[in-house]
C-alpha cells in the first residue's frame, strides 16, 4: 500500500461531500464532529475522533477504544500524541506522520459509510 496524507484525504473527500478538512483550532457545526487522520506512510492510516468531553479517543486495532496515547498519557492535541506503538520492536505501529482534521457528519445529518 502506498498510503499518503494527501492521497488519502483526496479519497476521504471525493467519498462524501459533507466531510470537510478543518483547522484544529475550529468547531465543527453542529451534528457533525471532529476527526483526526494519522499514517504509517505506505503502510497504513489510523483516525482519533474528538469526544464530547473534550479528548480525544482512538481504536487501536483489535483493542478496546482509549482516549490515551502509545505513552498512556490522555489525548488533548493529537498531532503532539505520541503515536509510536512500536516501542518495544514488538511489530506495532508507528504513525510518524499527522495529516488533517476532518469535520465529519454525524450519521444522522448526512449519510457516512460507517454504521
Amino acid at each position: 500500500r502506498t498510503y499518503t496524507c494527501d492521497e488519502l484525504k483526496q479519497a476521504i473527500l471525493d467519498d462524501n461531500p459533507h466531510i470537510t478538512e478543518i483547522p484544529f483550532n475550529k468547531k465543527p457545526k453542529k451534528g457533525y464532529y471532529k476527526i483526526g487522520l494519522v499514517i504509517e506512510p505506505n503502510s497504513t492510516y489510523h483516525f482519533y475522533r474528538l469526544d464530547r468531553r473534550g479528548k480525544w479517543s482512538h481504536k487501536p486495532g483489535t483493542e478496546p477504544i482509549t482516549d490515551k496515547d502509545a505513552s498512556g498519557y490522555n489525548i488533548y492535541v493529537p498531532h503532539l500524541a505520541d503515536r509510536n506503538y512500536n516501542k518495544q520492536n514488538n511489530g506495532g505501529i508507528n504513525y510518524t506522520q499527522f495529516c488533517y482534521y476532518f469535520s465529519v457528519p454525524a450519521n444522522k445529518t448526512a449519510p457516512t459509510m460507517s454504521k
